[in-house]
């Protein structure tokens, strides 16, 4: 299942995004975060968000960069290409998650190198919070990243709301390409 919208926390400004076509986004409106009227702009956003699609109202979380770490491994001659989930995954904590109760992870292999993305689970808790108070049923966070960061998008899980808004069971698909928003941000491919 992938989600309909999704909420970009960047640079103090909160984006609504509505997915265009496949791994596209549009901007529906921002808001700053600093914003006096922050709760009725956002309000204002998500009733264009229901016009939208009503049905199919699920938000995907985009974390701030600045809260995203991203690093690499080279698992050696065999490559990562040849090893196990469970020894990429041990690998990666051994070396990125000193705690895995303080910091979600993801990562993607390629033939010789893997891709890592960490974030505190506080940041995603925070995040969860801010749109669940602002009626926005989040259900998976994720970041934006460049190719050269991480192949795709990292995803971190889902939210503890996922499951009353989805149901039970449901998964996220991931991007398996680099988001690409129309007309927002340099630090994002911009498609015109």
């Amino acid at each position: 299942m992938k989600t309909s919208f999704a909420l970009t926390f960047e640079r103090d400004i909160i984006a609504l995004l509505y997915r265009y076509r496949g791994n596209r986004w549009r901007m529906v409106g921002s808001v700053p975060a600093s914003a006096g009227n922050l709760h009725s702009e956002l309000e204002s956003l998500r009733s264009i968000a229901l016009q939208l699609a009503p049905s199919k109202f699920s938000v995907k979380l985009y974390a701030e960069r600045s809260h995203v770490s991203f690093g690499s491994l080279e698992p050696g001659l065999e490559g990562a290409a040849r090893l196990s989930e469970e020894e990429i995954s041990a690998e990666v904590v051994q070396k990125y998650v000193p705690d895995p109760k303080e910091q979600a992870f993801d990562w993607c292999a390629t033939d010789n190198l893997v891709q890592v993305a960490t974030i505190s689970r506080d940041y995603l808790i925070e995040m969860e919070r801010f749109a669940v108070d602002n009626r926005f049923n989040p259900v998976c966070f994720a970041a934006l990243s460049n190719r050269n960061e991480f192949k795709g998008e990292p995803l971190f899980g889902m939210t503890a709301t996922a499951g009353k808004i989805l149901g039970i069971g449901t998964a996220i698909e991931r991007e398996i390409e680099s988001p690409k928003i129309l007309g927002v941000s340099e630090d994002w491919e911009v498609v015109q």
